[in-house]
């Protein structure tokens, strides 16, 4: 192109656009009628269309006084479609691509796009998985863009390799890391699927695993992960340092807080010098020294462990520095995922209100309360900064639990007979956390019906207050020597006297009515005729201290419990019961 310092420009004329408007245009080229320039700018202006992505094709000449833009513009993405992804769903797909329906089309977003898709694929273990593009022309300049996916069997861990381990067999680090060697009973699970994201966590649990046993020289050295050529399977080498194994030398504690009762604190400490060192038992004294100091009124404390090493012995001098916390508020408390359980059953639990101080300890008992319902597989309270320094949200995440039960049974009795039973309960029925129950027995000789109903906030307040409605029949028949109608009524009342004690105050009302009794029956059954009423009033106080009433593993719990009938009635007793049960981990 022949170079001239300035021409000028009377018109411009602009060819082949039909979707972009003419100012559009004129308003990336940044050329205006009537002044004069060079042709270095027109190579800027050309440029600055090509970067806008509208145009295919472009180009720019100097018809006398005249500029004549020529341009092709580049098609409108019409669809998005894709074939053979099972593994990946359209909705995860579409989300990590450029392209979009009513967008512009662009070779450049196409390349870009398949390579995402390709990325992504590999992100879940198929290496071996194939892209490719295709375009369909559609009438006014648009198109269908496919991309047609052949995903491949997900590429699996042939071996695992620990170079350098002396302290520990290969089979305990890989019992210790999240992925697994290819085998064939591995079939429901993704473990020997290869991930490089699992990789990276797998050198974090390789790094806790040691310093859990003393190892505080640990390091991963590398993680390699080589592809075989036919992009099927992968062999993976982890290179370690282990280091010696360190002890506790000197334990101490540090605090500016005044009043504290120190030696109650060294109490609650979880290991003493000479032990080996265990990051896990670190973490459990920084939580026990919270609790404690909670405990003690201090609701704001930061504790953080002063690890000093000393290589040459192979010693760990552990100081905890406790100091007084920035004071921090709860802002807002938000729920998700309770799909079936109403906000307030969840929120009752909390033991936060928004515009409360917050505390862990306090934090660490909502989430056990929360468990203890047994309505959630699964239980989170994450903590995130508010709106403020001094403010913090709630999230809390819940996973629903499936809390209805229905079962049918069939049978024999030699007493009763032939017998058939079906029994209902629901935990959180209508979603409320309440409890209702129902059973039916049908013998030859035997019917039972029952119905139960428990509603844990009784009148808002934390009172657990229920009833029980029950009759039993048995009929005369061919052997048994009479007939004997029982109904019943009970109630209870159940709150908590402190954190761990708790009483239920009950009452039970049933008549007995015996009759039709036949001449050969025992002594004992003819002493049994006529009506009986019984009135009885019952209390336990129950001490508690499981770590979860619905999976205990640690802890105790002690009952104690009086029956007292002869309130009313012709039946009188007193019945004194204890009932204990003591939790250990064996392994």
């Amino acid at each position: 192109m022949r170079r001239e310092n300035n021409f000028y420009i009377q018109n411009i004329r602009i060819d082949g656009n039909v979707r972009i408007e003419r100012e559009t245009i004129l308003s990336q080229i940044d050329l205006k009628m009537g002044q004069g320039y060079t042709h270095e700018d027109l190579d800027k202006a050309l440029k600055n269309l090509y970067s806008t992505g509208f145009f295919a094709d472009a180009s720019l000449r100097i018809d006398g006084s005249t500029l004549v833009i020529q341009v092709k513009e580049n098609p409108i993405v019409n669809q998005i479609e894709f074939e053979g992804n099972d593994k990946l769903s359209d909705d995860i797909l579409k989300t990590e691509l450029q392209l979009r329906p009513r967008q512009t089309y662009t070779l450049a977003r196409l390349r870009n796009d398949t390579q995402r898709i390709q990325d992504l694929y590999r992100l879940k273990g198929h290496f071996a998985a194939i892209v490719t593009p295709e375009i369909i022309q559609r009438d006014q300049n648009r198109v269908d863009v496919i991309f047609k996916i052949k995903e491949g069997e997900p590429t699996v861990v042939r071996q695992i390799f620990f170079i350098g381990n002396k302290k520990f067999d290969h089979s305990k680090l890989e019992s210790t890391i999240q992925t697994k060697e290819t085998r064939w009973y591995r079939f429901f699970t993704s473990d020997d699927n290869y991930d490089p994201n699992r990789l990276a966590y797998d050198r974090e649990l390789l790094r806790k695993f040691y310093l859990e046993h003393g190892y505080a020289d640990f390091q991963v050295k590398s993680a390699v992960a080589e592809l075989t050529p036919d992009q099927k399977e992968f062999f993976i080498t982890f290179t370690l340092h282990e280091g010696e194994r360190y002890k506790i030398g000197k334990v101490d504690i540090k605090t500016s807080l005044k009043k504290v009762n120190l030696n109650a604190l060294r109490k609650v400490i979880t290991f003493s010098s000479g032990d080996w060192y265990s990051s896990k038992d670190v973490e459990k004294t920084i939580s026990a020294l919270t609790d404690a100091l909670g405990s003690m009124g201090y609701a704001f404390v930061d504790v953080q462990p002063d690890i000093q090493k000393d290589q040459k012995g192979h010693i760990l001098n552990v100081t905890f520095n406790i100091q007084e916390g920035p004071r921090v508020y709860v802002n807002k408390i938000q729920i998700f995922q309770n799909d079936r359980t109403d906000d307030e059953v969840i929120r009752r639990e909390v033991r936060f209100y928004e515009g409360d101080a917050f505390n862990t300890s306090i934090l660490k008992d909502s989430e056990k309360r929360l468990k203890d319902l047994g309505f959630f597989k699964k239980v989170t309270i994450n903590k995130k900064p508010g709106n403020a320094p001094d403010l913090v949200d709630l999230d809390i995440q819940v996973e629903e639990e499936r809390t209805g039960e229905l079962s049918f049974g069939a049978g024999f009795s030699t007493a009763d007979g032939p017998l058939i039973d079906a029994k209902f309960a629901e935990h959180n029925f209508r979603g409320k956390g309440q409890d209702l129950r129902t059973g039916v027995t049908l013998a030859k000789r035997r019917q039972e019906y029952d119905i139960g109903f428990t509603e844990p906030y009784f009148l808002g307040r934390e009172l657990a207050a229920g009833f029980d409605i029950y009759r039993v029949t048995r009929t005369r028949l061919q052997d048994a020597p009479f007939d004997q109608q029982i109904n019943g009524v009970s109630i209870n009342l159940g709150y908590q006297l402190s954190e761990y004690l708790s009483q239920v105050l009950g009452y039970r009302i049933q008549t007995d009515n015996v009759n039709h009794i036949r001449q050969n029956a025992s002594l004992y059954v003819r002493e049994q005729a006529g009506n009986k009423l019984m009135s009885a009033v019952s209390q336990e106080i129950a001490y508690d201290r499981r770590d979860s009433k619905i999976n205990p593993t640690m802890g105790y719990v002690i009952g104690f419990g009086n029956d007292l009938a002869g309130l009313g009635g012709n039946i009188s007793f007193l019945k004194n019961q204890i009932r204990g049960a003591y939790y250990y981990p064996v392994f």
